[in-house]
């Protein structure tokens, strides 16, 4: 029986320069054109292994393990800005949801008397 590493693309990654979530958005995206292996410590160092689906070409072996590399980096910066700006999404989605309340809901006083009209 053969290895799935034997006629594989390895790649060793750096997780303090990508994170595992980046690591797996981009192997997710080219699952359907290559099994991916993953072994490592996630502190230390993470080994992706990647091997085509279908008959085994080496010059397509190493177009995916480019693309695997650029959706890294694609998935690596969507991570970044989506951290960064966490705040202004919550803030967003809160203004909207507040937004859509019904009038009485805004008005702390009419809300309050609302709950005490329907607790008795």
């Amino acid at each position: 029986m053969s290895s799935p590493y034997q006629k594989a693309m390895v790649i060793n990654i750096n997780p303090k320069l990508y994170s595992l979530e980046a690591v797996f958005g981009a192997a997710y995206s080219l699952a359907n054109k290559a099994y991916f292996f993953l072994e490592g410590n996630p502190d230390s160092r993470l080994i992706v292994s990647i091997r085509n689906k279908g008959v085994y070409s080496k010059p397509r072996t190493e177009s995916l393990a480019g693309k695997f590399k650029n959706l890294l980096l694609h998935y690596a910066l969507r991570d970044q800005i989506s951290k960064r700006n966490a705040k202004l999404r919550e803030y967003v989605a809160t203004r909207a949801l507040y937004a859509g309340l019904p009038d009485f809901i805004n008005n702390k006083r009419a809300f309050e008397a609302i709950l005490r009209k329907n607790k008795n």
